[in-house]
């Protein structure tokens, strides 16, 4: 393992990190936008709309965090000075912080549905064995 260690490092030092920025640049998956950007946004707006309860939850919770931040400096707009950002960071922060709490409920059930259903089939095959020791 350590050789491995020793061969792999000196060619990491060795490669030119910035091809792989130019590379996707080129591409159009790196940078500020471009088709990259745009297929990131389509998949985020399919998560929020058809993914599951709790991709949902933390999507659209990120999206009212921004929101909400958005909002409540509006209200400061006129002279907005580091509390007044730092409120609206701290409000937007615990509306986040609600949608994180119903994320983890979702799973919490989930997780719970899962287990009874595991359960279940253990007895279920619990069972099976029992006739076949009482047929035997």
């Amino acid at each position: 393992m350590k050789k491995l260690l020793g061969i792999v490092v000196p060619i990491l030092f060795w490669s030119n990190p910035a091809l792989a920025n130019i590379y996707l640049v080129e591409l159009g998956l790196g940078g500020s936008g471009g088709i990259g950007a745009i297929f990131i946004l389509f998949i985020i707006l399919y998560g929020a709309f058809f993914g599951s309860k709790l991709a949902k939850a933390i999507i659209w919770g990120w999206v009212m965090f921004f929101v909400t931040f958005w909002y409540v400096m509006s209200l400061y707009l006129p002279d907005l000075n580091f509390i007044k950002v730092m409120i609206s960071f701290f409000v937007a922060f615990a509306v986040l912080m609600l949608f994180m709490f119903i994320a983890e409920r979702e799973k919490k059930k989930e997780q719970e549905i899962l287990t009874a259903r595991h359960k279940f089939f253990l007895k279920k095959v619990k069972k099976k064995k029992k006739k076949k020791k009482k047929k035997k």
